[in-house]
């Protein structure tokens, strides 16, 4: 089974960038259970098969990151993603 997650740090908060519209209040980077890993609670993870599956999720969080216009750039991203598979 494969999972993938995407999720943007914006302002010091998390966002679910996957997830049904929320603002992403309440998402917290934990350790998981196993040692040395962490893990963004109540983060959405979608199931894929396909390739084209992926491509689509893709596709729709990177529709959902904040973008704001910089005198560089008309629509620069002002976050960072995580992308994971």
């Amino acid at each position: 089974v494969l999972r993938v997650s995407f999720l943007e740090i914006y302002n010091e908060t998390i966002r679910d960038l996957l997830g049904n519209g929320k603002s992403g209040s309440g998402l917290e980077i934990k350790q998981a259970k196993t040692k040395g890993d962490v893990e963004v609670v109540g983060l959405t993870k979608i199931e894929v098969n396909t390739m084209e599956k992926v491509v689509e999720l893709i596709k729709l969080a990177n529709k959902n990151r904040s973008v704001a216009a910089t005198k560089m750039n008309a629509v620069s991203s002002r976050s960072h993603s995580v992308f994971t598979m």
